[in-house]
């Protein structure tokens, strides 16, 4: 029997879709609050002295992320709160605003002496 082959046609199997790994992850960030000045007028001290009578300092805030990763890579970051956990202190200088009253004049020496 003498019989041809069949051509065969080559099947194609289906590659499985790869399924991305999603992650979360919540993230802290801390970072400083700058504190701010002001002055105030001092009548105790003498016109155009300054001092510092508060000393001013940075504050801190921390904010927590939601992070989200596809395949180990970030793709999203959420702001989920955010609160400023050390309050800045104001920094307050006292000008000084006292000027000294002008000495009285000397009395007038009298005519004719004593």
């Amino acid at each position: 029997m003498t019989g041809t082959a069949a051509a065969s046609t080559p099947t194609r199997t289906p590659t499985p879709t790869r399924t991305p790994v999603i992650t979360t992850r919540d993230e802290a960030v801390t970072e400083a609050v700058p504190f701010e000045r002001t002055s105030v007028d001092d009548s105790t001290m003498p016109q155009g002295q300054t001092a510092i009578t508060t000393v001013g300092q940075n504050g801190e805030r921390t904010g927590t992320y939601r992070v989200t990763l596809t395949d180990g890579k970030e793709t999203k970051r959420e702001l989920v709160s955010d609160a400023v956990t050390v309050p800045p202190v104001t920094e307050v200088t006292s000008v000084g605003t006292y000027v000294e009253p002008a000495a009285p004049p000397p009395p007038a020496a009298a005519p004719g002496g004593c």
